[in-house]
């Protein structure tokens, strides 16, 4: 500050001095104080800050410590980039004996190096993630657009999701850490019910009755309800009243599934009831047809062997053996059984002697072949049956005779029998033919309906008979006949099951 010249009076000590006007002119300078501030005097490592002078006119900047970079280094503002806790000098002069120091002290702490901690890496989906951080004293956690400063983080994500963790201590922010998580898919657990085979889609039982129960979809599983026993994949249940019942299925992982039924109750069975609409007794190769009734959703047939369907209420059963047949049928949970025995008639045994014992004959010698069979009736291969055991043939050349036994009910056995003819020895043999060749053909078309055809060497009335085995005729037809091929088919819808004689004739032949 600055004064303008002022008048003094000096007064003298003694009388004798006399009083003289003294002009003094003071420039006089203010010292104010120096000072210094920073934007923030406590920094994490790798901030900046900035720092003020005051008080001065011209500042010079100085790092004591020889850590941290000082830009620029004068002026009154500064910025300082200081790795470690720094200390700073400002010297600040406004002219001559006027230039003071000041310190400033910035602070700096390092971040915190943090850890994201968990208690799995893979979960079953809707489980529990617990995940914690180590490292810092406080956290701040990101996943998806949810943010969270909890210090433990409990989710129970359902798919794959990443988690983001940073730490705070003194303020100071650490490196982000994170973490994706593995997310395996539940197992898919199923189970059926099983009753007597059955594999019913409603589930309803009948009323204390056992059943089984069988899951899938898992590698253990654990149930909940009236069933024994409670683990496993197959388990059988009683109850006596509707409630659920619930599996728990556990995969390799230990991902666990549930599956939950209600199951109802029912008390009422339907019976089974059997008709037959074929023979029950007949020979092999031959079948029948069953039919079932009563009222069941569903029937099981067993054993399976000889049937055309072991599901059905209408089966063709054709046994090679006499086999019996049980009957399961299920009405809403219950049920009901019944058999039937089908029965075959095995063919008669034969074997069949030659006079010639299969030794080669002369053109003109017979052979006389004798049947050894407990049938009743025999086809010599002319397709004529008749009782007739033996039988002397003159064939003339070697030929194969196929003879067929029948037991009572018509259950033929055919043997191939050759007779050997030597073509150079005797003398050939000429035959008249017969007006009913041996190509005549006799055959059934189906159960109730004949069919006859043979080759007429003139044309002729023919007459068709057929007889029981007493003898007595059964059943009869004529018809015209034309020369060449002669076909007829003869209804015997009115015949039972068993062996009749058929009795082809031409005109009086």
């Amino acid at each position: 500050m600055t004064f303008n010249p002022t008048l003094f009076t000096v007064r003298p000590l003694m009388k004798a001095v006399t009083t003289a006007i003294v002009m003094l002119s003071f420039s006089i300078v203010s010292n104010a104080q120096l000072a210094v501030f920073a934007t923030s005097d406590t920094i994490c490592l790798g901030d900046t800050t900035r720092l003020y002078g005051t008080g001065a006119t011209t500042y010079q900047w100085h790092d004591t410590t020889g850590n941290a970079a000082v830009s620029p280094l004068t002026g009154d503002t500064v910025h300082v980039f200081p790795t470690v806790t720094s200390v700073f000098r400002l010297i600040g002069d406004s002219g001559t004996m006027n230039a003071d120091t000041v310190y400033i002290t910035i602070v700096v702490n390092t971040p915190p190096t943090i850890s994201l901690q968990r208690n799995k890496d893979t979960l079953c989906s809707g489980s529990e993630l617990i995940m914690w951080g180590t490292g810092a004293n406080s956290y701040v956690w990101k996943y998806g657009t949810t943010t969270s400063s909890v210090d433990t983080l409990k989710v129970s994500p359902t798919i794959t999701t990443k988690y983001y963790l940073q730490g705070i201590t003194d303020a100071c922010t650490s490196a982000t850490d994170s973490f994706s998580v593995f997310i395996r898919a539940l197992p898919i657990v199923n189970y059926t019910l099983e009753i007597g085979g059955f594999t019913p889609n409603v589930f309803l039982v009948c009323t204390n009755k056992d059943f089984t129960l069988n899951a899938t979809g898992a590698l253990s599983y654990t149930w909940s309800g009236p069933v024994t026993p409670t683990t496993g994949a197959s388990v059988t249940g009683n109850i006596s009243v509707a409630q659920p019942i619930v599996v728990t299925g556990t995969d390799a992982y230990g991902c666990q599934g549930v599956r939950s039924r209600n199951f109802g109750v029912n008390s009422d069975k339907k019976p089974i009831d059997i008709a037959w609409k074929g023979d029950s007794v007949f020979c092999r190769g031959d079948s029948t047809l069953v039919e079932v009734s009563g009222g069941n959703e569903d029937l099981l047939w067993s054993p399976m062997t000889g049937l055309s369907y072991t599901s059905s209420n209408r089966v063709t059963a054709k046994p090679i053996v006499t086999t019996t047949y049980g009957i399961t049928g299920i009405y809403f949970g219950c049920l009901n059984t019944s058999s039937l025995t089908v029965t075959i008639n095995q063919p008669p045994s034969i074997a069949v002697q030659q006079s010639s014992n299969g030794n080669p004959l002369c053109m003109d010698e017979p052979d006389t072949l004798t049947i050894v069979s407990p049938g009743i009736l025999f086809d010599w291969g002319f397709g004529v049956l008749s009782s007739e055991k033996v039988k002397t043939v003159l064939p003339g050349k070697t030929t194969t005779f196929n003879i067929t036994s029948y037991d009572a009910i018509g259950c033929g056995n055919t043997i191939p029998v050759t007779v050997n003819v030597n073509p150079n020895c005797g003398a050939p043999l000429h035959t008249q033919g017969p007006a009913i060749p041996s190509d005549l053909r006799i055959w059934a078309v189906s159960d109730k309906l004949l069919k006859i055809e043979a080759n007429l060497h003139s044309s002729a009335l023919v007459s068709l008979r057929v007889l029981n085995m007493l003898g007595t005729e059964v059943a009869q037809a004529t018809a015209v006949g034309e020369q060449g091929r002669f076909t007829h088919a003869l209804p015997l819808r009115h015949l039972t099951s068993g062996v009749y004689v058929v009795q082809v004739r031409q005109g009086n032949d």
